[in-house]
């Protein structure tokens, strides 16, 4: 599934269009990793949903590896230190989006009439 499943602190930005803030585990904007699989059908991106392209979540990872927090709610100390190892770099990310892409699977895409949460299927960001 190209994840390792566990909560990190990555510093994501918050989303304006969302009415209310995200914390996340703990109220410590701490998320569980997702997949990298059928991204291409999975945008927006980030558990906030900020980003609209994966070249957007590559620009957002390369200011992160050179230190840059997106989140002025999350402080340095509280970053997942697995950043430390982001070497992300403008001239490759193209490269890496087109590597994104071929983790892209044909499968049924169907938003189904509701889920087992009961919270609205499909979305809800505008």
């Amino acid at each position: 599934m190209f994840s390792d499943f566990k909560i990190h602190n990555i510093g994501v930005p918050d989303n304006e269009k969302n009415s209310v803030s995200d914390s996340g585990v703990n109220k410590q904007y701490s998320f569980r990793t997702a997949s990298l699989r059928n991204l291409a059908f999975t945008y927006p991106y980030m558990h906030t949903g900020k980003f609209g392209t994966l070249q957007q979540v590559l620009e957002f990872y390369e200011d992160l590896g050179n230190g840059k927090i997106a989140n002025p709610n999350v402080s340095a100390n509280n970053i997942d230190p697995l950043t430390k190892n982001i070497a992300v770099d403008f001239k490759n990310i193209k490269l890496i989006v087109d590597f994104l892409n071929t983790l892209n699977d044909n499968y049924d895409k169907t938003i189904p009439p509701n889920v087992p949460s009961g919270l609205p299927s499909g979305g809800n960001i505008k």
